[in-house]
């Protein structure tokens, strides 16, 4: 499964970020601040009542996938007498789709199609938000733009009125692997996001780190003169609980031009990286480094120990790394404190209890049958049977009888039939299979609300009713096949709370839940812990999908020469027709030029024969030019044609 890495910022800054991170094979959700009120973000506010869109169409053409001219059209700004003077198309679009759906969101993932989006776009909040600053000075200041345009120390910003945050915002920050804090404006770009209760309440309860991507430079009138650590210090003020916990900040030099024009024309200087007043934050501390035995890891305890914490915790899965690091920092330094504790933090296969008996709620619904007085389990995977025996085993101290038989109708395949008549009725009711003596439809919902527990529970869907199509094939297809539409439903939210794309179709007196696309195939096997299946599977996409895109490029270069060629031969014919016909002189001269260099150069594409005549004449023209000449001698040939008929 890719990691989830939730970005917080606004627009500039976090744009820039998200160009780089799309890059890589992450899930990656943008949460927008949505402040913003100057030039034409402000305008429209002011007129629709909507909230900020500017910082939402930079981060929607950052993370877009489409021809350039369409990021064009998006940031194309209009220089007019008229009331469009100052929008860009995209703003207007954004507040278009706004008032169509009814709300931003849905508008957001209208457009989110169009411009084929790798990864998903969520405004903070839909209300039409106004920011406030109260000053060192005493001064209250109320907007974002004039924020902005106030000097002075800020003291503390806030909004006018608390925002509701939506549900997906909150949802995404709890199930997120990294939180990525944005270089961007501090405080009118990423504070504004940690300034939501809820928000913050999220990031406590997420299990991801915080990592802040600090600014190069400071930002005239809120961050004049800041370090490193002063940035990290105004976030952690924010912040609940859960601080930053690492900081990527450039320790390279900037170059002098570029240095001087942030200076001369915004008033910006480099922001200092002072490494001490950073690792004041760790002396005398506890300090715990996870996969510390790593390349990373190891080289981030060297780092940190020279700077005196309490103690230092290298936590690795891989103990020689992890004491082989923890002897070197013992040699280097002796006084210091380094422990050494190794484990895994995924909860994954290395399963709770609760994890075990979610899987196994899954594997005895499905395919046990229920008696009175026992109950049995019934598969012809070996595997299977035996993970369902160890699993009853381990929770309930209970052996089952397991009995092995040959299939009906005599076929050749072996049915695997697991006994358990003792403490049956408390394993059922502990699965959720049974209670007050009745069958439950669908287990109990505190797996919606635990993320190791779905994932637990699905992993035993497939084991005992899913299956898949070999990838060697050609055509992608996982399906799970049920008899009651109640749990196929129930199955369908479970992997769609992924956003795996499943759908439900009936099939005679069955309901299958099914996937069709390769990527979504590859992240459920990554969900439900299958890695070795997850890596000859991805493997075998990666290969075919390369495969198909150089074909896919070999045919449309084939089709792009034929069709060269034939256009070529065309022009050619047209300038010969004329020329038999006596009538090339009719043509102006420069028309009578083109032509000329066409036979000339009678395999070479418009753009490539632009650049020639371009380059011999010493007047420059363009494809289109080009174009428009050669559509002039088109058409006199065929008016010659038509007048011999």
């Amino acid at each position: 499964m890719k990691k989830k890495i939730v970005v917080l910022g606004g627009g500039t800054g976090m744009s820039t970020l998200l160009r780089g991170l799309k890059q890589f094979p992450v899930d990656i959700t943008a949460i927008v601040s949505v402040c913003d009120d100057g030039k034409s973000t402000g305008r429209l506010r002011q007129e629709f009542n909507t909230i900020a869109v500017g910082d939402m169409r930079r981060v929607l053409v950052a993370l877009s996938e489409v021809e350039p001219l369409v990021e064009k059209l998006f940031n194309y700004r209009f220089h007019t007498t008229s009331d469009l003077d100052g929008h860009t198309v995209g703003n207007l679009l954004l507040t278009a789709m706004s008032n169509i759906n009814g709300n931003l969101s849905e508008g957001i993932e209208a457009l989110a199609k169009i411009l084929n989006l790798k990864g998903r776009v969520l405004p903070l909040t839909e209300d039409n938000v106004v920011l406030m600053a109260k000053m060192e000075d005493g001064r209250v200041i109320e907007g974002e733009h004039n924020i902005t345009e106030t000097h002075g120390v800020i003291k503390k910003v806030y909004y006018k009125e608390e925002p509701v945050v939506s549900s997906e915002v909150i949802r995404s920050i709890k199930e997120a692997d990294l939180i990525l804090l944005s270089m961007g404006s501090l405080y009118t770009s990423i504070i504004p996001n940690l300034i939501c209760k809820d928000v913050i309440h999220a990031i406590d309860k997420s299990h991801a780190q915080v990592m802040y991507v600090c600014n190069m430079m400071t930002q005239p009138g809120e961050t004049d003169n800041f370090t490193v650590a002063d940035h990290v210090e105004v976030l952690n003020r924010y912040l609940g609980k859960h601080k930053v916990d690492k900081v990527i900040v450039n320790e390279g030099k900037i170059d002098k031009v570029l240095r001087d024009k942030y200076a001369d024309l915004e008033q910006k200087d480099p922001v200092k990286v002072d490494i001490e007043s950073i690792m004041g934050y760790v002396k005398d501390k506890t300090v715990l480094v996870t996969g510390g035995g790593g390349s990373i890891g190891s080289e981030l305890c060297r780092q940190l120990v020279s700077h005196k914490p309490k103690c230092l915790v290298i936590f690795d899965i891989y103990e020689n790394n992890a004491y082989d690091i923890q002897q070197e920092l013992k040699i280097k330094y002796p006084d210091a404190n380094v422990v050494t504790l190794i484990g895994s933090i995924r909860n994954t296969l290395k399963t709770t209890k609760t994890d075990e008996i979610s899987e196994l709620s899954a594997l005895v619904r499905n395919l046990a049958t229920i008696h009175d007085q026992y109950f049995q389990v019934t598969t012809e995977n070996e595997n299977v049977s035996r993970r369902i025996f160890q699993l009853i085993q381990k929770n309930y101290d209970v052996t089952s009888k397991i009995i092995v038989r040959r299939g009906y109708n005599f076929n050749k395949n072996l049915q695997y039939i697991l006994e358990v008549k003792y403490k049956e009725h408390e394993i059922l009711e502990d699965l959720s299979i049974i209670e007050n003596g009745k069958m439950r439809m669908v287990p109990h919902s505190y797996i919606y609300d635990d993320f190791e527990l779905r994932r637990s529970y699905l992993r035993g869907v497939f084991l005992s009713c899913g299956s898949m199509n070999d990838p060697k094939t050609s055509r992608y297809h996982l399906e799970f096949v049920f008899s009651d539409l109640e749990y196929a439903e129930f199955i369908l939210d479970l992997l769609n709370g992924f956003r795996l794309n499943a759908k439900l179709l009936k099939r005679e007196n069955k309901y299958m839940v099914y996937m069709k696309e390769a990527e979504k195939i590859g992240d459920f096997l990554r969900i439900i812990g299958a890695d070795k299946a997850t890596m000859y599977y991805e493997d075998i996409r990666i290969y075919r999908e390369e495969k198909n895109r150089t074909n896919r490029l070999n045919n449309c270069e084939q089709a792009n020469v034929e069709k060269l060629m034939e256009t070529a031969n065309q022009q050619i014919k047209d300038i010969q027709y004329l020329k038999e016909h006596d009538v090339f002189e009719l043509l102006d001269d420069k028309v009578q030029e083109v032509a000329n260099y066409r036979l000339k150069y009678p395999e070479v594409s418009l753009l490539e024969l632009s650049e020639i005549i371009s380059m011999e004449t010493g007047n420059k023209i363009t494809k289109s030019g080009l174009h428009h000449r050669f559509k002039k001698i088109k058409d006199l040939a065929n008016k010659i044609k038509e007048s011999e008929k």
